[in-house]
C-alpha cells in the first residue's frame, strides 16, 4: 500500500470474517446453479434471474460482482506456492520446478503449460470461476482452455469468500498472456507482489512493467507488496537496508511510494503447526472430552509476518465490500424482475376473452357438425331416392360410406370440442399462473 496510507483498509475485518459462501450464493442466484460454481447446491430453486428478465423483455440487469481473488505475483523463486499454501493452511501446491501440483478431484493436476494456478474453495469447486470464464472469453487466444489452470481445492474457511492465484512468472513475459493477466489482476480485488529477499534486483524490470499496466486499470489500493523470505536475513539491520531498498525500487519504477511488508518462508512444517492452530481446542476420546491447550502465538503476531495478515484483511474486506454491492443491488433487481412480469402477464387476455383462435375453431367445429347431420341424413334417405331396380349391393355401399362419413365427421367435432373448450381457457390460465410464480420465485 502507499506510504501515507499502507496500512489495513478503512473498518478492516478480522482474520477470516468474510461471509462465507454468500457471494457465491448470489451468483447461483442470477446464473441459476448450472451457471454458478457451487458444490452443495444442485437441489431445484428458483430459476436464474437474468434468464427470467430476458425472457420478460428487461435487460437493465447486471450480474453481481465476481468472487474475491488474490493474485500472486513474483519472480522465479520468490515463494509464491508456499504463500498461497500458508494461505490455505494446506500443502496444494508444489514450488516451481517440484512435481505437478496436488489436486483435489474434478481439478486439473496443474499442467506447467497453464499461466496461473486457480486455488479455490472445496465448496464452490464446480465449474470455472466466474473472472476466469470471462477472461478465457475476452482473451481465447490466450486462455484457449480455461480449465487447465485449475490447481486444487482447500477445505480452509479462510476461502469460502477469496480464491487464490498464482501467477506464473514465464507468463509475464509473452505479450498476450500478460494482457490478459494484466486484465484478470484488475478486477480480481488484491494484487499481491513479493519481492524476493534472496535475490537483486528483489522485483525484475519485466515484474514491474507489468504492475505498472495493472496499475492503468485498477486503484493501487489494489496493489500490496512484501519482502519474503526475510527469516533467511539474520540481522534486523539488513532487512531494514532490503525493505528500503525494495522501496525505492518501487517507487522509481511505478512512480508511486508502497508500504512493504516482511513475510516468512512457509514451509511444509510451519503450514502444519499453522493449521493445527486453527483446530478446534476440544476433542473428544470415548465419549470424554479433552482441552487441547491453545497456541500461544496468535496469527499476525509474527513481526516477521505482517505482511500476511494484511493481505489477508484486505482480501476479507474486499469481499465484504463487494457483498454489500450485491445486496444493495438484490431488491431493485428483484423489483424490476417482477414488474417485467407484470407487464407480461397484462398483456395477456383475461381469461374468459374469447381470442382468434378460438374463434376459428368455433368456425371449424360448426361446419364439421353441419356435414356430419348431412351425411346421416343422407344415409337414412339413401333408399328412399334410388330407383327401386337399383342392386341392393349398390345402395348398402352408398349408405355405408356416407354412415361412415357422418360418424368421422362427428368424431372431428368431438375432438375440437374438447380442444376449443380446454385449451383456450387453459392457456391462458397457465400463462396467467405461470408468469406471477417467476416473479414470485425471484422475490424470494
Amino acid at each position: 500500500m502507499d506510504g501515507d496510507g499502507g496500512g489495513d483498509p478503512a473498518g478492516a475485518l478480522p482474520l477470516g470474517s468474510a461471509p462465507p459462501l454468500v457471494l457465491r450464493k448470489l451468483q447461483r442466484l442470477y446464473h441459476g446453479a448450472s451457471g454458478a460454481a457451487f458444490a452443495n447446491m444442485h437441489s431445484a430453486g428458483p430459476p436464474a434471474l437474468l434468464e427470467i428478465m430476458r425472457a420478460r423483455g428487461a435487460t437493465e440487469l447486471e450480474a453481481p460482482p465476481t468472487e474475491v481473488a488474490v493474485f500472486v505475483v513474483g519472480d522465479p523463486g520468490s515463494g509464491k506456492s508456499s504463500f498461497i499454501n500458508g494461505y490455505a493452511q494446506e500443502l496444494l501446491l508444489q514450488p516451481a520446478g517440484g512435481p505437478a501440483g496436488v489436486a483435489a478431484a474434478g481439478h486439473s493436476t496443474g499442467s506447467r503449460a497453464a499461466p496461473l494456478r486457480w486455488v479455490r474453495s472445496a465448496s464452490a469447486a464446480v465449474g470455472l470461476p466466474s473472472l476466469l470464464s470471462a477472461a478465457a472469453k475476452q482473451f481465447p487466444e490466450a486462455l484457449p482452455d480455461p480449465a487447465m489452470c485449475l490447481a486444487a481445492a482447500a477445505a480452509c474457511p479462510r476461502l469460502d469468500a477469496v480464491d487464490l492465484v498464482e501467477v506464473k512468472a514465464q507468463a509475464l513475459g509473452d505479450e498476450r498472456l500478460s494482457e490478459a493477466l494484466a486484465w484478470m489482476a484488475a478486477r480480481a480485488g488484491i494484487v499481491l507482489c513479493l519481492a524476493d529477499s534472496q535475490r537483486q534486483p528483489a522485483v525484475s524490470a519485466v515484474l514491474i512493467a507489468w504492475l505498472k499496466r495493472v496499475m492503468e486499470s485498477t486503484t493501487p489500493q489494489c496493489l500490496q507488496f512484501v519482502l519474503s523470505k526475510v527469516d533467511l536475513v539474520t540481522r534486523e539491520s539488513d532487512r531494514i537496508r532490503l525493505t528500503a531498498k525494495v522501496s525505492r525500487l518501487l517507487s522509481d519504477g511505478l512512480g508511486r511510494a508502497f508500504e512493504v511488508l516482511p513475510i516468512t518462508r512457509k514451509d511444509a512444517q510451519r503450514i502444519l503447526l499453522e493449521s493445527l492452530s486453527a483446530a478446534t481446542h476440544e476433542v473428544s476420546v470415548g465419549g470424554n472430552i479433552f482441552q487441547v491447550p491453545p497456541v500461544s502465538q496468535r496469527e499476525g503476531d509474527d513481526p516477521l509476518d505482517t505482511g500476511t495478515a494484511r493481505v489477508m484483511r484486505a482480501a476479507d474486506a474486499c469481499a465484504a465490500e463487494r457483498l454489500r454491492q450485491a445486496l444493495a443491488r438484490l431488491p431493485a433487481d428483484a423489483a424490476a424482475a417482477r414488474g417485467a412480469a407484470a407487464a407480461q402477464l397484462a398483456a395477456l387476455p383475461p381469461p374468459g376473452a374469447v381470442t382468434g383462435s378460438a374463434v376459428a375453431v368455433a368456425v371449424v367445429r360448426a361446419r364439421l357438425l353441419q356435414l356430419a347431420s348431412a351425411m346421416a341424413v343422407a344415409a337414412f334417405l339413401v333408399p328412399f331416392v334410388i330407383d327401386e331396380d337399383a342392386d341392393p349391393e349398390v345402395v348398402f355401399m352408398l349408405r355405408a360410406i356416407t354412415f361412415g362419413l357422418a360418424v368421422v365427421l362427428g368424431l372431428l367435432f368431438l375432438c375440437l370440442l374438447g380442444a376449443g373448450g380446454s385449451g383456450s381457457k387453459g392457456s391462458a390460465e397457465l400463462d396467467h399462473t405461470a408468469a406471477p410464480s417467476a416473479g414470485s420465485d425471484v422475490v424470494e
